[in-house]
């Protein structure tokens, strides 16, 4: 909790120093970086090593945000971060950003689990049912998971819609067990 708490003070922090006209090219570094660290997973334990030259972390830390739309800004938390020890906080500060930036927005977040890829129309259609029943634009994140075999898991902050059929198929089976 005292993490998420860090994390989040460091989130505002940065989003108060980007004008909103630039919260989309944001969010576009937020993705950019979250896939970073999960390509690496050891991404955020290396750069806090201090076994590590700090001139050789500084130098990743410059690759990781070269080319990024506010590569300054990001240089300098992670330089704020790394002389802190705090490299393991990343990831949870790109996750509170992406959320303050959002809300700000009035947006939230939905992950779109699919069985298979589908056309752009069927997507639609079901982020529109669900941005109706959730009330806010939808920031739509895909994933394919065949092992649900078809229909769609929509997960938004807490609220879940499950329509899979692989949850259907067990509903049933529960149902045929008693």
């Amino acid at each position: 909790m005292k993490d998420l708490l860090i994390a989040n003070r460091y989130a505002q922090a940065l989003v108060r120093t980007i004008p909103k006209e630039e919260y989309d090219s944001l969010l576009q570094d937020v993705k950019a970086l979250q896939k970073q660290f999960t390509d690496l997973p050891e991404l955020g334990k290396y750069l806090n090593s201090r076994i590590v030259d700090r001139e050789e972390r500084k130098e990743v830390v410059n690759m990781l945000v070269s080319g990024l739309n506010h590569q300054k800004k990001w240089y300098n938390l992670y330089v704020l971060m790394e002389k802190k020890h705090r490299m393991t906080q990343v990831e949870k500060i790109l996750f509170e950003t992406e959320k303050i930036v959002l809300d700000l927005q009035d947006k939230k977040k939905m992950t779109l689990t699919l069985a298979r890829k589908h056309s752009d129309s069927v997507v639609k259609s079901i982020v529109d049912y669900v941005s109706t029943t959730v009330g806010k634009e939808l920031v739509i994140e895909q994933e394919i998971d065949p092992e649900i075999i078809g229909g769609f898991i929509a997960k938004v902050g807490s609220t879940n819609i499950d329509g899979s059929i692989k949850s259907k198929l067990s509903q049933l089976e529960k149902v045929t067990d008693n």
